[in-house]
């Protein structure tokens, strides 16, 4: 076992020491992820005792990752014994059964009553939808899919799966529009953008149809190289990697679920919030380019005010995938969240200014026109830093840079100060003039202004 993987196991131990300090055995060896994951679900729940039925599901839930998926659904049918009203455990149970031919009508069944404990939870009409046009119960398939999108909650297989239904209907104008929502959703989703081109050709509509089947091509040509850029091997490990790293987000989903009911307890409910973040890193470590338990470590981290963790965090997601949408602009806010909870007189190597710092440097590289990001860069580097000999140039970057692309009365108040830092008062009377003339009517520019013009007089120049 490598010194990373051998320290996972140390944490998995002492993630779960029982209510009488006596301590479980050791998870198994990661060599076997499958028995690895099933020990952190089964271990999991039984710290989560008043959240029985969850904790049940999620051992379902490793035994599906795994495709044994009759034990799978003797979970799932356990979990409902215990809660009828379990949402997950109908949806999960649809799945299963969705993909046998011959159990379809209890797939549509347990789709149902997902939908009716849960009815406004995002996919399950859609993929109702889809047994039912499976099943060749077109009209119902239909209704489905339409009401998932009016209810607000529809994705792009939403879409593509009514598409799908409208071909069957014979209704190809509306298949061909619904394909095209498809791709406006997800334009890297290869099968929508097939058929799409296919229902343009059977319109007759050579020109788009050709440009969305050449799509199509270049998405799978891009896919397979992918593919085979790795072995079969490696695709295998990776994938049950990821199932091991989704069995810690279960568990830190039930730990979150237990302290819901243990709101008098106040040890047990920190206890169970130490688990329940130790439990999410866990899920990093196996799976370190999956988001996922990023996303949910910055959000509970800012919940809880740990404003250099969020920001940590967040920096090392954009590390991985720099364009990821659901990072790079948040970063600016939570860079600036992280600065105001430094105290004022910290060092400019704080570890948290740093972090800060890098952060908005990181959202300026995912979004380089971005003003916000390169005005509040300077602003720390002006206010927090200006120890640092290198602040000043950095920061006189940065503010030309928000001038540049937005010249807001804010911009240039960030640069005159940039400028006047870097003892060129002449240059930053005139960013100042400059930015009234472009922003006449805000107060503190011409204030701002007068006042540095006076200044100026009164020091002879």
């Amino acid at each position: 076992m490598s010194k990373t993987r051998a320290i996972g196991a140390v944490l998995g131990l002492a993630l779960f020491a029982s209510c009488d300090g006596r301590r479980d055995v050791p998870l198994p060896d990661e060599s076997d992820l499958y028995a690895y994951s099933l020990a952190v679900a089964e271990r999991a729940a039984a710290r989560a005792p008043r959240s029985k039925a969850l904790g049940v599901f999620h051992v379902g839930k490793v035994h599906e990752r795994f495709g044994m998926e009759d034990k799978a659904l003797e979970h799932y049918k356990e979990a409902l014994e215990l809660d009828a009203n379990l949402f997950e455990a109908y949806q999960s149970t649809g799945f299963v059964l969705s993909q046998r031919k011959d159990r379809m009508a209890e797939a549509v069944e347990a789709y149902q009553q997902a939908i009716r404990c849960s009815p406004g939870t995002p996919g399950s009409l859609s993929r109702l939808g889809l047994v039912l046009m499976h099943m060749n119960r077109l009209d119902e398939a239909l209704h489905a899919v339409d009401e998932e999108i009016r209810g607000n909650t529809a994705d792009e297989n939403t879409h593509y799966y009514k598409g799908q239904t409208l071909v069957l209907l014979g209704r190809q104008e509306e298949a061909a529009a619904s394909f095209a929502e498809a791709v406006k959703i997800a334009p890297e989703m290869r099968e929508a953008h097939y058929a799409l081109s296919q229902s343009l050709r059977a319109l007759g509509r050579t020109g788009p149809a050709e440009e969305a089947e050449k799509k199509f091509k270049e998405l799978k040509a891009k896919e397979d190289a992918a593919l085979a850029a790795n072995s079969a091997v490696t695709n295998n490990r990776e994938e049950h990697l990821s199932h091991a790293s989704k069995a810690w987000m279960d568990a830190a989903a039930l730990f979150t679920s237990e302290s819901a009911l243990v709101r008098g307890d106040r040890a047990l409910m920190a206890e169970l919030q130490r688990e329940y973040f130790a439990a999410l890193r866990e899920a990093k470590r196996l799976a370190p380019k999956d988001l996922e338990p990023r996303r949910v470590l910055i959000e509970n981290l800012q919940r809880f005010g740990d404003w250099a963790g969020a920001a940590r965090e967040c920096s090392e997601a954009l590390t991985i995938a720099p364009r990821e949408p659901g990072f790079a602009p948040p970063a600016v806010q939570l860079a600036m969240k992280t600065v105001d909870s430094v105290p004022k007189d910290a060092p400019p190597a704080h570890e948290a200014l740093l972090f800060a710092l890098k952060l908005l440097e990181q959202a300026i590289g995912a979004k380089p026109d971005s003003s916000e990001a390169h005005r509040e860069a300077a602003r720390v580097l002006l206010f927090r830093m200006q120890a640092d000999p290198a602040s000043v140039p950095k920061a006189l970057f940065h503010a030309q840079s928000a001038v540049k692309i937005l010249p807001t009365a804010g911009n240039y108040d960030v640069l005159a100060l940039a400028y006047f830092r870097a003892r060129q008062p002449d240059m930053a009377l005139r960013t100042l003039e400059e930015g009234v003339s472009k922003n006449p009517n805000d107060p503190t520019l011409k204030d701002r202004l007068e006042k540095f013009r006076q200044q100026m007089q009164d020091n002879g120049r």
